[in-house]
Order: C-alpha cells, then sequence, then structure tokens
C-alpha cells in the first residue's frame, strides 16, 4: 500500500488486515509522518522498517543488461 498516510485512520486499516493469517503488508510512504515515533507506536510489534535507497547509476545501467549509450542512459536515469 502506498502512501497510506492519506488514508482516514490508516492504523485501524492496517490492523484489520493484520488478524488475517498468512498475510504480509508492505507500506510506503515519502511522508515525513511514516518516519514519525508516533506511528512507530501506533503498529509497535507489528512492522520491520526497510530503508530503501534508489538505484546508483551504475546499478541502473547494470540491470538494464547494456553497457552501451551511456549518456542516454544518463537521462533515463535522471
Amino acid at each position: 500500500m502506498d502512501e497510506i498516510q492519506n488514508v482516514d485512520q490508516f492504523p485501524k486499516v492496517l490492523d484489520s488486515l493484520y488478524i488475517k493469517d498468512n498475510v504480509d503488508i508492505y507500506i510506503t510512504g515519502s511522508n515525513a509522518y511514516m518516519l514519525s515515533s508516533e506511528i512507530a507506536t501506533m503498529i509497535s510489534g507489528r512492522y520491520i522498517q526497510i530503508e530503501m535507497l534508489p538505484l546508483s547509476f551504475k546499478e541502473y545501467v547494470e540491470s538494464t543488461g547494456n553497457m552501451n549509450d551511456r549518456r542516454i542512459k544518463y537521462t533515463e536515469y535522471l
């Protein structure tokens, strides 16, 4: 679920899904609220935080399988 902080009372939404068997829930958000200690308190003990960074340019080029045309690749990367 992306940008779930925009959903009214999203902790209740997450709780309703958390009680289901064999369900993994992945939530993302760009809002600083998502990183606050307040949200950690709301879903305490029921989450693992995974910080993700964007690919480096080298990783991006390697992921395309084509090392040619790096100028074009750089423009696409940006």
